[in-house]
């Protein structure tokens, strides 16, 4: 899931140059590419659900558990309002309506643009990740005209749901209108920095759903991460817990440790209490680290104050943390981060160097040095040979 979607095109925009191509694209906004390379062929798989499908998948939990483990306050803010039920279970299955309710059909013209980036995307990046290229694109739509309101399904963010992507329907609206824009203009640059990006990112979630124990190693190994067999459940997490459609499995834990001292962070997307009369609301998400204590392997306790409260920390301003997942915010969890710096680097080493204007060469070369390293990494991890 790309959080963060109501500002998703500039949010977007900015990832694709990751800080280093902003000179380059101001100077190609003003003029189209001057030339435009024939996209090298690939095939590809590309599917839609119909509205019977789509409504079976989006539930469906034989993949990994989800609406089973949802709890009352983080519904409300994923579906825009409190969700009734005399009880948990009938929350959780109202929810489950709520998502199948907002399912429809692509347009022509959506399946079309959709067709047009993914073969963009495919001709330049299959050659680097055999897993990507073995990987079908399925895709399902969300309506956003739910029982008389703006629904806020995921915080109207895209999401994966076992093999799909789950896409809103101004975002599909939006990425026909961008393709048609980029043909006329010639700037097919344009429309992969500001969709091509969330499409790879959360391509990598079907991935990594579909190759749990590849990734593990890969966050171990790569970041450090540890795999808990247990954390003992805290109410107040509990309660407030905020869980990731595309990272369902929670339990990745970091040791922090300058030399002298360690301390052991959990780190974690919550909802804060509701402030606003309306309700939770998916902007209220927080990034946060919640200490942990062990004294029994790979086994954790929450650190907890007055009223049994965990102890937390903003993420953000553990910069030990934050500076390994460089230029990435979504350090929540690992499968956030990987997906946001996979799509980031991706974009910028395998697909924009044929597509922007000359303008632009100097900013990728620069990027290209910055990031090779991990690009490197990723084309290990996306390969047959793991």
């Amino acid at each position: 899931m790309a959080w963060e979607t109501a500002r998703y095109s500039v949010r977007l925009c900015i990832a694709c140059v990751m800080g280093c191509f902003a000179a380059g694209a101001h100077a190609a906004a003003t003029q189209p590419a001057s030339t435009q390379p024939a996209t090298k062929p690939a095939s590809f798989e590309i599917s839609f659900a119909t509205e019977s499908e789509g409504r079976a998948a989006i539930v469906d939990e034989s993949a990994e558990p989800y609406f089973k483990l949802l709890q009352p306050l983080e519904m409300a803010a994923k579906t825009g309002s409190a969700v009734p039920g005399q009880n948990l279970a009938e929350q959780q299955e109202h929810c489950r309506k709520r998502y199948q309710d907002a399912v429809r059909e692509f347009t022509p013209d959506e399946k079309e643009a959709l067709r047009w980036y993914v073969s963009k995307l495919s001709a330049f990046t299959y050659p680097q990740y055999p897993l990507l290229a073995k990987t079908p694109w399925k895709f399902i739509k969300l309506d956003e005209d739910l029982e008389g309101r703006k629904p806020q399904i995921e915080g109207r963010n895209p999401f994966t749901r076992g093999p799909y992507v789950c896409l809103p329907s101004f975002m599909a609206a939006d990425m026909a209108r961008e393709m048609h824009d980029s043909v006329q203009g010639n700037s097919d640059w344009a429309a992969m920095g500001t969709f091509g990006i969330m499409l790879l990112h959360e391509q990598l979630h079907v991935i990594q759903r579909a190759h749990r124990d590849r990734f593990a190693r890969f966050y171990a190994d790569a970041w450090g991460f540890t795999h808990a067999e247990k954390i003992e459940q805290n109410p107040w997490l509990l309660e407030h817990q905020m869980l990731d459609p595309d990272g369902v499995d929670q339990n990745w834990v970091y040791k922090l440790d300058n030399g002298t001292t360690a301390r052991w962070i959990w780190p974690l997307s919550i909802i804060p209490d509701a402030s606003a009369a309306s309700g939770p609301h998916f902007s209220d998400m927080k990034m946060v680290a919640v200490d942990l204590k062990t004294d029994r392997g790979s086994t954790f306790d929450v650190v907890a104050g007055a009223n049994n409260t965990p102890t937390t920390t903003n993420l953000l301003n553990l910069m030990g943390y934050v500076a390994k997942f460089a230029p990435s915010s979504e350090i929540f969890h690992p499968n956030e981060a990987s997906a946001d710096l996979f799509a980031r680097v991706t974009l910028v080493l395998d697909v924009l160097p044929a597509m922007v204007p000359s303008e632009a060469k100097g900013a990728l070369a620069n990027a290209r040095k910055q990031y090779g390293p991990l690009h490197e990494k990723f084309v290990e991890l996306l390969s047959e040979k793991n």
